[in-house]
């Protein structure tokens, strides 16, 4: 069950002061033209489910899901608990593939029951624009499933939440995780890597015990 209230697309995003490993991201204070309202969650992963064909398959997501979800939960669950974002600014997640560093999805608690998630979209990989190297359009379709701005224009496909108090971690989890494999093709051979500043390290709790 998730217990997302309400979807929004194509928010740009600011913040002044931000832990030194967030990936590059938008301003808050300019508001994409690509911006549209969604129904809620559990209405968007259901459409993806039924249209994302034989490339996305759902046996090879669930297990994707299944090998990392604790990690992600664990983590999210230690940021949203330091508690008021004003105070604790760098309520962040990003979860990239291990030697592919552009390869990311990013979630930031900004404000008190929102949520803010970038996918990359290639468009920071070279200042350059004929040298950026942009997801396939597959890719794009599949994130656009989800949720996401498709529009690329001016930095990564983006989405607000809304979430309720206390969020629903797996949700947010599986939404981050089922981008990773959208845009990235991301299994669970893939090797992962998580960037949080108030949760470096997951817990004993996601360690199997033998």
């Amino acid at each position: 069950m998730f217990l997302f209230c309400s979807v929004k697309r194509g928010m740009t995003f600011t913040r002044k002061r931000t832990g030194a490993a967030w990936k590059n991201w938008g301003g808050l204070e300019e508001m994409s033209k690509a911006w549209r309202s969604a129904e809620l969650l559990p209405a968007l992963l259901v459409l993806a489910l039924i249209t994302s064909g034989a490339a996305h398959s759902e046996d090879t997501i669930g297990k994707f899901i299944a090998q990392y979800r604790c990690p992600v939960v664990d983590r999210l669950e230690r940021l949203y608990a330091k508690g008021d974002p004003k105070r604790y600014p760098d309520e962040y997640l990003i979860i990239d593939v291990r030697g592919v560093p552009e390869h990311y999805v990013q979630c930031l608690f900004f404000a008190h029951g929102k949520l803010y998630c970038e996918a990359a979209s290639g468009f920071y990989t070279s200042k350059i624009k004929s040298e950026r190297s942009y997801l396939p359009r597959s890719a794009i379709l599949a994130l656009d499933q989800l949720g996401f701005s498709i529009d690329d224009s001016e930095g990564n496909f983006k989405i607000e939440l809304d979430v309720s108090d206390p969020p629903d971690f797996v949700g947010i989890a599986e939404l981050m995780l089922r981008a990773m494999h959208a845009a990235f093709e991301a299994t669970a051979d893939t090797k992962l890597d998580f960037q949080a500043p108030y949760a470096p390290r997951e817990t004993m709790k996601c360690i199997p015990i033998s």
